[in-house]
């Protein structure tokens, strides 16, 4: 070792190996061996079934390890070669090629590694899993199993010193949705940072998302619980891009977009995306606090187009297909989504310009209030009404909206309901009416008369059923417009 360190020393860069020792070291072997950890004062075992040879045939020459064993009850294999081991342990620099193969992960990094007081390695590095959450809950570090991370596998140049490993030029691949970028992995704080930039030409943002958020998995399923725990694992702060995205059944494009992990607080947010027809904008925040935690949602879009936004929605029935705008906030505690749903707080409003309102034939509708008795929406469902506009004002008050202002105007007629529709249940108790339109705008110039005409031809209805059956019954009196 001292031999070697004068050579180091002697010329850093290009240490002159002709003048290290050459003296015969050999092959040590181990058979069904054990590595023994002390935890809480106690022997316990790190790894069994240890079986391998380290091969280092003379102090000049370069060295190998090839060994098999069980940790954290898997079956591991890992071969190291090292070009120059006794430079490399007297503060030199020297080639390095390590394999990790076991049924969770795969990994191999060969390039260059110093262990000096300035220790570092740079070289190639690849990883691939064919479930994240797998490798994390076999490491220990993923509290829950309740979401689902698919198959991931990475491929880049990786640069490691003291607290920092970088990869740059790196290829990133979940769920079958390759990206490209730089990242960052830091040990200087508290909990692990990962940081960085990728960008995808396609990518599933829920898959992605369940890598670092207690989202619904790829399958579908949303989680009964929210899965806070998982702030405690590391910090986040990523950069994406994406020509191409899916969110569900959303399709998005040219996304950009943030995700933040960081004290217990979880932020993914798109800043832009195209989508409807239009521009969305929208955030999902978790901040785990001593009282619980605390979810909010938000979305903003612009632009859209009615019928695809309803079909995304799941809406059927009574939604606008013209040009408008949505804005959704929602923030409520809970341990699981039903509850923070029956909790929340917030307020929806939506305008929309001129185009149709589905799922409904107003002759239909007016007929059969006309001649009473109660009936289910979808007999009256089986038609469109053209429209010049339409709005929409809801209040959210722990869990249930109530409706302020819901009015869809056509050339001829004016429609309005407004009431309450709860969370749990999605009960229905709205009022509303159908009348003749508000009158036109004078033509010299005047303030419009925006109040519908009283006349004998308005009807009153009650809604009540549920949000998926709802059933209308016809009222003698009609409520003050607007109510």
């Amino acid at each position: 070792m001292d031999a070697a360190r004068a050579v180091v020393e002697a010329d850093p860069a290009k240490p002159d190996t002709g003048k290290l020792p050459s003296d015969p070291f050999g092959t040590l072997e181990v058979r069904d061996g054990r590595v023994i950890g002390i935890v809480n004062g106690k022997d316990t075992d790190v790894i069994t079934s240890l079986n391998g040879q380290a091969k280092w045939p003379a102090l000049n020459s370069d060295a190998s390890v090839s060994a098999t064993g069980i940790w954290h009850g898997e079956s591991v294999g890992v071969d190291l070669s090292v070009s120059a081991p006794l430079l490399l342990f007297a503060g030199g620099t020297s080639g390095l090629s390590v394999t990790f193969k076991s049924a969770p992960a795969t990994f191999s990094f060969e390039g260059n590694a110093s262990l000096a007081q300035n220790a570092f390695f740079d070289g190639q590095a690849k990883f691939a899993a064919p479930s994240l959450r797998r490798v994390l809950q076999w490491l220990g570090t993923s509290p829950t199993p309740s979401g689902t991370i698919g198959a991931v596998s990475l491929v880049s140049k990786v640069t490691g010193e003291t607290g920092r490993i970088k990869f740059s030029g790196t290829e990133l691949t979940m769920n079958k949705n390759p990206g490209v970028g730089a990242l960052e992995l830091s040990f200087t704080d508290a909990l692990p940072v990962v940081a960085g930039t990728l960008a995808f030409e396609t990518l599933d943002l829920r898959a992605f998302l369940s890598a670092f958020t207690p989202m619904a998995s790829t399958s579908g399923h949303v989680p009964d619980q929210i899965d806070a725990n998982f702030a405690d694992w590391f910090n986040l702060d990523l950069r994406l891009s994406a020509t191409q995205a899916a969110a569900g059944a959303v399709q998005l494009g040219n996304v950009a977009a943030t995700a933040q992990v960081k004290n217990g607080l979880a932020v993914f947010d798109i800043s832009d995306a195209a989508a409807f027809g239009g521009n969305i904008q929208s955030s999902l925040r978790f901040d785990r606090k001593p009282e619980g935690t605390q979810v909010e949602m938000r979305l903003l879009a612009s632009d859209i187009n009615g019928a695809q936004f309803g079909e995304a929605a799941g809406m059927k029935r009574l939604v606008p297909t013209g040009t408008g705008s949505v804005s959704i906030i929602l923030k409520g505690p809970g341990k699981s989504w039903d509850t923070v749903m029956d909790n929340a707080n917030g307020s929806i409003s939506a305008n929309f310009g001129k185009g149709t309102l589905t799922g409904l034939n107003l002759p239909s509708f007016v007929k059969r209030c006309q001649e009473g008795g109660f009936f289910p929406l979808d007999e009256v469902a089986d038609g469109t009404l053209p429209i010049d506009r339409a709005v929409l004002k809801a209040s959210i008050s722990n869990g249930v909206a109530r409706i302020e202002q819901a009015e869809a105007h056509s050339a001829k007629d004016r429609i309005w309901v407004s009431g309450i529709v709860p969370y749990a249940g999605g009960g229905l108790a709205l009022s509303g009416g159908i009348g003749p339109a508000a009158t036109a705008a004078p033509a010299n110039g005047q303030q419009a008369d925006t109040q519908p005409r009283q006349d004998e031809d308005q009807v009153a209805f009650f809604v009540g059923g549920t949000w998926t059956t709802p059933f209308i019954s016809p009222i003698n009196r009609l409520p003050a417009a607007g109510n």
